[in-house]
């Protein structure tokens, strides 16, 4: 090699470097202000005007820490079916429901983080529903992209938040303390019935688990295992989103993880389901009626499998009945509105 070749080596080298440093330290200076962002604009309060997306699945973070015994998680048939106030009157297990209309697995798992650095529940029970797209193979991949970086950079989640954020807020600290009057069940009265009863006349909604879903359902059932908590698969009763073939894929994937799993569809008779009453909307989403009834048989599986609650205190029992006292209040209201 020639003394001409080296020096030109040698200032490519060094020229290669000099790049190299300047790419990252363009890409931490730019993680950086990301971070810096993100933090600013994370809602600072969990509450109905905060600005938190779905503040009532936020509001375990109001319910002191390690409280609860279970938990339940998926989208808006979790949210509308399952009254962790009725459970802890017949059943004494501390509950909250952190279902969130519209949510997908990928959101589901993000909101998880968030539970289990605040809350250690016995039981999650996650209804199945949420696995399933409800878009295209782009629209499912772009939310398994936007949910799993917005769990580390809240901007992207956030980014709109400025609009309604106090300019002085940004610089404040996050305090999360709001919890909700009925434990994140989403209460109605409301009762318009299901006319196809059990038969199930949607079989043409998507019914496969793809790649990104079930990605993202292991990573649920693993963090659970970690976690040592027992994860139970659900899938609550809903005239319009359900079918066989779904039962197939959610029976396919619980034996895979060795975990239990529940279809409401398939054994209405045994929960007493009444399309004619216990639906809200046409077969969508149960009312309180139907509520009442899935949770009465979530009760009895739960004692029947051995859990027993872990928050009986008497300061605990106060508490609670003082929280389900006000919760009667809001029954007895939507019991006495119009039930069309």
């Amino acid at each position: 090699m020639t003394r001409v070749t080296k020096m030109i080596n040698k200032k490519i080298s060094a020229s290669g470097i000099r790049s190299l440093i300047k790419c990252v330290a363009f890409l931490l200076l730019f993680a950086t202000v990301l971070c810096v962002l993100s933090w600013m604009m994370k809602p600072k309060g969990d509450g109905p005007y905060s600005g938190m997306d779905n503040h009532m699945a936020h509001g375990f973070y109001g319910e002191p820490e390690n409280s609860l015994d279970v938990v339940g998680m998926g989208n808006s048939n979790m949210a509308c079916g399952f009254s962790p106030l009725d459970l802890w009157k017949k059943y004494g297990y501390t509950g909250y429901n952190s279902g969130e209309a519209g949510a997908n697995i990928f959101q589901t798992y993000d909101l998880l983080t968030e539970l289990l650095a605040r809350q250690k529940p016995e039981v999650i029970l996650l209804d199945a529903d949420g696995l399933f797209p409800t878009g295209g193979q782009m629209d499912t991949f772009g939310r398994f992209v936007h949910w799993n970086l917005a769990r580390y950079f809240p901007l992207i989640e956030y980014h709109n938040l400025w609009r309604v954020q106090n300019p002085k807020d940004l610089l404040e600290s996050p305090q999360y303390d709001w919890t909700s009057l009925t434990k994140g069940y989403s209460v109605t009265g409301a009762s318009i019935p299901f006319l196809m009863g059990n038969k199930h006349p949607h079989t043409d909604i998507e019914d496969r688990i793809t790649f990104e879903g079930r990605f993202q359902a292991n990573a649920f059932a693993d963090l659970c295992k970690r976690k040592n908590v027992k994860l139970v698969l659900l899938y609550l009763p809903t005239g319009l989103s359900w079918n066989i073939n779904r039962h197939d894929a959610v029976n396919a994937f619980a034996a895979s993880k060795k975990l239990p799993f529940i279809d409401m569809n398939t054994d209405l008779n045994g929960i007493r389901l009444d399309w004619g009453v216990d639906t809200r909307d046409g077969g969508v989403h149960l009312n309180y009626y139907g509520a009442q009834k899935v949770t009465k048989f979530l009760g009895s599986y739960l004692q029947n499998q051995g859990y027993l609650p872990a928050h009986q205190t008497k300061a605990v029992f106060q508490r609670w009945q003082k929280s389900y006292s006000a919760y009667q209040e809001v029954i007895r209201a939507y019991k006495e509105a119009p039930k069309g």
